[in-house]
């Protein structure tokens, strides 16, 4: 009996992020205070194409 819930790999790092806020902690070089709002699904995407050795073109 399999205990854990079904779910998509690359939404995995979203789910994670839902309830942890891990990509909050992700910094501009600079110092700057301004993100984009889309950056945790670009993050996402970046760890998912690092992680299966796809590169960034069948991700995008």
């Amino acid at each position: 009996m399999n205990m854990l819930p079904r779910i998509d790999y690359p939404e995995l790092p979203l789910e994670v992020h839902g309830h942890t806020g891990m990509f909050d902690a992700f910094e501009h070089i600079s110092g700057s205070t301004s993100r984009r709002a889309d950056l945790d699904i670009s993050l996402a995407a970046l760890m998912m194409a690092r992680s299966c050795n796809l590169g960034l073109g069948p991700v995008a």
